[in-house]
């Protein structure tokens, strides 16, 4: 014959449940938020490629791809790499950006030094031994 049901057992089970409810939800809803000056909208406005010599100059860029940061970690970019707009994800560390995406079964990674200069966007591709430099404006 059983005896009443024990209280402390019935005590932690309601703990168990309450957090079992809590624990629910939609992933987007538990992702860590990113909180940066690098979220929104992004265009490219300018760009400093030397073919070996030095270059002091910014050449303009008209109707340059476009850049949208999350703030989920995730990003877009229209320029149609790999046949198609890039999906990707990012994380900044200090004034490094890495750029994750796949294309075509492979998953590439891009890092770029990072700052921000009146206002504007530099991006220069880490190792690369001549300037290369891309400077976007904020669209949004």
């Amino acid at each position: 014959m059983a005896g009443p049901p024990n209280i402390v057992y019935m005590k932690y089970l309601t703990y168990v449940f309450v957090l079992f409810l809590f624990s629910c939800g939609k992933d987007e809803d538990t992702l860590p938020l990113i909180a940066n000056d690098l979220l929104g909208i992004w265009q490219l406005e300018a760009t400093k490629i030397s073919p070996g010599d030095i270059v002091e100059n910014w050449t303009t860029v008209m109707n340059g791809p476009i850049f949208e940061f999350k703030a989920n970690g995730s990003y877009t970019h229209n320029e149609k790499a790999c046949g198609g707009i890039v999906n990707g994800i990012y994380s900044t560390s200090e004034s490094v950006l890495t750029l994750r995406y796949h294309c075509e079964n492979n998953a590439i990674e891009t890092i770029f030094n990072m700052e921000f200069t009146e206002g504007k966007l530099i991006l220069s591709n880490v190792g690369c031994i001549e300037e290369c430099s891309y400077k976007y404006r904020k669209i949004e």
